[in-house]
């Protein structure tokens, strides 16, 4: 299969990017800007679990488990992403060792408990 050329997006900061609970076809390489990463805590407060920038992917355990989002990303400070689709990451991952392709499950579904439970620890923004 050849190699599909990535689509690029530039974002205004408030962008929101995806939420959570929504279902994952994209995942985004960060090639200039910021993006908060949040967790809803209850029913009316968020949490900022991340700020990323340049070189950091976000979303892309949708992609990888076939899972809802697990958080909320939105642009926080003008922004150049790279979009990754859910194709382009299958045929990525059809070319890889399937021990490696359990090894990405294994460890999405722990960043997954683990994210949990840093939102359960973390301070909350009103």
């Amino acid at each position: 299969m050849a190699q599909q050329s990535l689509e690029r997006i530039s974002l205004e900061p408030g962008t929101r990017i995806f939420h959570e609970g929504e279902p994952g076809d994209k995942a985004y390489l960060v090639m200039e800007g910021m993006v908060e990463i949040s967790k809803k805590v209850g029913e009316d407060e968020t949490i900022v679990i991340a700020t990323l920038g340049k070189g950091e992917i976000i979303g892309e355990m949708a992609l990888i488990d076939d899972q809802p989002r697990a958080a909320t990303a939105r642009v926080a400070q003008f922004a150049h992403l790279m979009v990754i689709t859910r194709d382009d990451m299958e045929a990525r991952l059809a070319r890889t060792d399937s021990v490696i392709r359990q090894l990405l499950k294994v460890f999405t579904n722990r960043l997954r408990a683990e994210t949990s439970k840093t939102a359960e620890r973390a301070p909350v923004i009103r």
